[in-house]
């Protein structure tokens, strides 16, 4: 895809030439023409708003300044226009044209492009002027990966909404890169329109099927999502009836899970399939019964309809002690941005024997520009000590005693983040001290740990 710039670069004979080249005031004129690829032609207008065209000379094999132009690119067409004059100090004289887009409020070049180009009167056309095509590339900052949101959605026929991306660098911090959303069926459009530039979206048509979205940076990092266009009785989410389980080896847990409408009925007569990702770890056969096989964990996967739900299942061996992080219940958990959500730091003391959980020392970790630690409060044990010297950067230690013990699933602590990015955390739990209580057993040794995962949309 083209994006044309209407630049004339006059260039003029000098009238000491005149023995060469005849007339002193012959002249060529050159229309420059950048050729941006399809990401740059659809992101350019609303990215950068100035092109700076930087011209050289060839002097005797290197090249020397000639100018410096900046010209206006007009956001609502992508053009920009200017007049340029150079002059011929040869009858066939070489220029090499550099060509910077860039955004004015802070200077950040995003595409840029040159080309070396024999300028001769003699090669004009008649009408005086010649055309040279500059390629421009993507020039801006570079990122590690790229989040698009909301994630697999479900929206009416007919509504609107927006489409979101947030990209992140290398220390996982969200940076101003330009991006375009695309349907990875073009004939998706007829029933789903996305803007490529700023990610606005009308649902035209309902339809059995999903839309796939994807996101994509200068430097082709991509994301996608899927979009569920249905009517106001269609199914939009498959929900499973618990979001984590812990199961020992031999023993069974049953799923179940649910298709909902916009309203939150059951929609019912829906086939539910299921599949476990790790089945040498835990089985799980066609109506969702899950047998543990070995420890260790596994994610099982439930469908219906083209919706998903997901979570991990824990096979504990005898006598260990599962610790676990869930948001709202569950191992997987997306939320939109804003407000608040709650991590439970969860000890099952169920497979440790008659032990009772005496003491522990933690430390929970997590992506600070996702969320940002709220408050500290208590489970189902006594509210912990803590220390959040270092919240700013994703982590918090607590700890607690409790000399009667608790069994059972234990939530250590219930602690509060509020939802400031976009993107997927892993809360992680690393226990450094547990003990029983009564017997003063030092259970570290045989803790296992399973963390769950938080995705803000």
């Amino acid at each position: 895809m083209k994006r044309y710039v209407l630049l004339a670069l006059a260039a003029f004979t000098a009238t000491a030439c005149f023995d060469f080249f005849g007339p002193s005031t012959r002249n060529v004129s050159l229309n420059i023409v950048p050729l941006f690829d399809e990401f740059a032609a659809a992101t350019l207008a609303d990215n950068a708003d100035q092109l700076r065209v930087i011209i050289e000379r060839d002097s005797s094999g290197t090249f020397v300044f000639v100018t410096d132009t900046v010209l206006t690119i007009d956001p609502v067409t992508g053009e920009a226009s200017g007049n340029i004059a150079v002059v011929l100090l040869e009858n066939v004289q070489e220029f090499r044209i550099r060509l910077e887009a860039f955004r004015a409020s802070d200077g950040a070049i995003l595409f840029q492009g040159e080309t070396v180009v024999s300028i001769s009167a003699s090669a004009a056309a008649d009408d005086g002027t010649q055309t040279i095509s500059i390629p421009i590339q993507y020039a801006g900052l570079r990122g590690t990966r790229v989040a698009i949101a909301p994630r697999d959605t479900a929206v009416l026929a007919g509504s609107t909404f927006q489409l979101r991306a947030t990209v992140f660098d290398t220390l996982d911090l969200p940076i101003e890169v330009p991006l375009t959303f695309n349907l990875v069926n073009p004939r998706d459009s007829l029933r789903l329109k996305v803007a490529r530039a700023t990610g606005a979206a009308e649902a035209v048509s309902a339809g059995s099927e999903p839309i796939v979205v994807f996101v994509r940076t200068g430097d082709s990092l991509t994301d996608t999502t899927r979009v569920f266009v249905v009517n106001e009785t269609d199914p939009v989410a498959l929900r499973l009836d618990i979001g984590s389980a812990t199961v020992a080896k031999d023993s069974t847990v049953q799923l179940s899970a649910t298709l909902i409408d916009r309203t939150g009925t059951v929609v019912v007569g829906e086939e539910v399939n299921w599949t476990s990702r790790t089945s040498r770890v835990a089985s799980v056969n066609a109506t969702g019964l899950v047998q543990g096989l070995v420890p260790g964990t596994s994610v099982v996967v439930a469908r219906a309809r083209g919706f998903t739900d997901s979570l991990v299942v824990t096979v504990a061996a005898d006598g260990r002690v599962v610790v676990t992080t869930t948001t709202e219940g569950r191992s997987f958990f997306e939320s939109q941005l804003g407000g608040e959500i709650t991590v439970d730091v969860t000890a099952d003391m169920s497979f440790a024997g008659s032990e009772l959980l005496g003491s522990y020392n933690a430390t929970l970790t997590w992506n600070p520009s996702v969320l940002t630690l709220v408050a500290v409060e208590a489970g189902d044990f006594p509210t912990p000590e803590f220390n959040d010297v270092n919240a700013a950067t994703g982590e918090l230690r607590f700890a607690q005693v409790s000399p009667s013990g608790s069994g059972g699933s234990v939530v250590l602590a219930r602690i509060r983040f509020s939802k400031v990015g976009l993107g997927t955390t892993t809360p992680t739990v690393a226990i450094s001290e547990m003990s029983a209580a009564v017997t003063f057993t030092d259970l570290l040794s045989r803790v296992s740990v399973t963390n769950g995962t938080v995705t803000v949309n």
